[in-house]
């Protein structure tokens, strides 16, 4: 999961680590087979694992649009490895379907 467009993260301090996914089958990602891991969960789940690999501890996971489901998914999942969540013109509701990604 890596982001193309880092326009954002730019913008921040350069002491930050700072980590920009991609929505599985998005930008640079793979789509996953199973349609289920694009839904919000399944998307938490994978992200979960990122940060697992990447050994970060906790992080701020700022979350936008579609995105914003997939961080209030990841800290339910693993609210040990969030210590803030931010989300800008998102919803709350884990269960909206995250469009597929187009093109297919």
């Amino acid at each position: 999961m890596t982001s193309t467009d880092h326009r954002a993260a730019e913008h921040l301090p350069g002491n930050l680590d700072v980590i920009v996914p991609d929505l599985l089958g998005f930008g640079a990602s793979d789509r996953l087979a199973a349609l289920d891991d694009l839904w919000a969960p399944g998307q938490a789940t994978v992200l979960g694992e990122l940060l697992d690999e990447l050994d970060t501890g906790p992080v701020t996971v700022v979350g936008h649009d579609f995105g914003g489901p997939v961080a209030l998914a990841l800290t339910a999942q693993q609210p040990e490895a969030v210590a803030a969540i931010g989300l800008l013109a998102a919803n709350t509701f884990t269960d909206t379907p995250i469009p597929f990604p187009w093109p297919p």
